[in-house]
């Protein structure tokens, strides 16, 4: 019995059929339908232009194919190609080009001498090394800047490294855009850390938890936020009793939480030995100036006072040096 194609068939085949491009066998059944079925015969005729397609011999086929399979190894070498220059290039620019490296992933310590301050950097990220040092200066700034690329064979690790600079005429030295020294105020790496928590509203509960979670505190505690009314409150409950001889850290970070969360207005702490107090803005206000004043008679300073315990959150130097006055 002759099998017979069927038209999803016989339609699937044609565009190869019209080519001239299926076996001998496949175009006599093809043809073979096409005298039978009036539809499938017209989809041929339009893909043919009206001319019956030829039926090559195995030899035009079998080169039609070697064709065909040549295009398509050269389709799949230049796909392969690209993959590798991509890959390549992205291997290149992690290292040996590399990236400007983040302030998170360097700490910068300062210590001055005279007009030099010397300053070194931790690299804490062990996979990476820094590469590339620069020192720039523009007007009374110093910026220090390095590429940070994959530890690899080219480039060993680098855990740390230092520098000279001359601050005669000089009041900032910035490193990989944060402030690390300011008129001989070296800002540490955990202030840049509090000043990016500043918050405006002490009601984002998890804002303000994560600034208090950067604060040195003794142990961990709960925190009750009162936004009912004004002045708007902070309560710090701690499970562990705090030493008396660390209860300065509480004290000290009172006035901190009061700078960087705008509408704060009071701090509030307790903890199960009976331990409380409470700090309000105008009292913290009034202690600043004072606190200020002894720190510039003791470390012959003239820093100007700011007004309000809220300036010193305003920016790194202001941060540090309120930091500097309750000595925490």
């Amino acid at each position: 019995m002759k099998y017979e194609l069927p038209c999803a068939i016989v339609r699937d085949l044609l565009p190869s059929y019209v080519e001239g491009l299926t076996e001998a066998e496949t175009s006599a059944a093809v043809k073979e339908h096409l005298k039978g079925c009036d539809d499938c015969r017209k989809r041929c005729e339009s893909m043919s232009g009206g001319e019956e397609a030829a039926v090559p011999d195995e030899r035009e086929v079998d080169y039609l194919k070697t064709v065909r399979r040549k295009n398509g190894k050269r389709v799949l070498t230049a796909a392969v190609l690209a993959v590798v220059l991509v890959l390549g290039c992205i291997g290149t620019h992690a290292f040996f080009i590399g990236a400007p490296a983040a302030g998170i992933s360097v700490r910068a310590n300062t210590v001055q001498e005279g007009n030099i301050v010397r300053v070194s950097f931790a690299n804490l990220d062990s996979a990476t090394t820094l590469v590339g040092w620069k020192t720039e200066t523009v007007g009374d700034t110093v910026s220090i800047t390095a590429r940070k690329v994959l530890v690899s064979p080219f480039h060993s690790p680098q855990l740390s490294a230092g520098m000279e600079v001359d601050t005669t005429e000089v009041t900032k030295i910035m490193a990989f855009g944060q402030l690390i020294w300011q008129d001989g105020l070296e800002i540490d790496y955990h202030t840049n850390r509090l000043l990016e928590n500043r918050t405006p509203y002490v009601g984002n509960a998890s804002a303000v938890g994560n600034l208090i979670s950067f604060m040195d505190l003794d142990s961990g505690c709960t925190m009750e936020l009162q936004t009912a009314k004004e002045p708007y409150g902070v309560t710090l409950h701690f499970a562990q009793p705090i030493k008396e001889d660390r209860r300065f850290l509480m004290e000290g970070n009172a006035f901190v939480l009061l700078a960087l969360v705008d509408n704060l207005g009071q701090v509030s702490w307790d903890d199960p030995s009976g331990y409380a107090g409470t700090l309000t803005l105008a009292e913290a206000d009034a202690a600043v100036s004072d606190r200020l004043r002894s720190y510039n008679m003791e470390h012959s300073t003239d820093f100007p006072p700011l007004g309000s315990v809220k300036g010193y959150g305003t920016d790194s130097f202001g941060l540090q040096l309120l930091q500097n006055m309750l000595g925490i």
